[in-house]
């Protein structure tokens, strides 16, 4: 996000892209480590997922987002997973904002290209129960957004969202 007191532009949406991993040695204990100067972690990524390294239990693209920096992946990396969520929700706010539905939303977060976006829209609409044709704003109203900000982690990383689900 350009800042967070300014919504943006459609084509300056923070994107998911795919959860990857590589090997290699690293702590996925949660323990927290050392950081930076700045509070960002300063251990390997080794093998912790995208979503796990970022504390973006999201998959959001880096956007100049508030708090964040360039990630693994060109994902946003935020200093804890609380303002990875804080920036998932936001990023749903704005979208809601637009007039998005289930499926214009997932269609633009996880486009074709990168994702196989009938299988993300499927599991949305699974995992809150609405039609895809439900515009996320009744959505927030009605099951709320903390339960869509839940379906999302889960579908980009179970893993990382198990590890971080009281914290929704």
């Amino acid at each position: 996000f350009p800042s967070h007191d300014k919504l943006q532009g459609k084509s300056d949406k923070s994107y998911f892209g795919h959860t990857g991993k590589v090997t290699g040695s690293g702590s996925s204990s949660g323990t927290p480590g050392p950081t930076d100067a700045d509070g960002f972690s300063t251990e390997p990524r080794g093998s912790r997922t995208l979503a796990d390294y970022n504390n973006n239990p999201g998959n959001l693209r880096f956007a100049n987002q508030t708090g964040a920096i360039s990630g693994a992946g060109g994902f946003a990396r935020f200093r804890t997973p609380e303002e990875g969520i804080k920036a998932l929700e936001r990023q749903i706010t704005l979208d809601a904002d637009r007039g998005d539905n289930i499926r214009t939303f997932i269609e633009d977060y996880a486009p074709k290209n990168e994702n196989n976006t009938e299988l993300y829209i499927k599991h949305m609409v699974e995992k809150l129960g609405v039609p895809e044709t439900t515009l996320l704003s009744d959505i927030i109203e009605t099951v709320g957004i903390k339960e869509i900000m839940k379906a999302i982690s889960m579908k980009e990383d179970v893993k990382f969202y198990n590890k971080i689900k009281d914290l929704f």
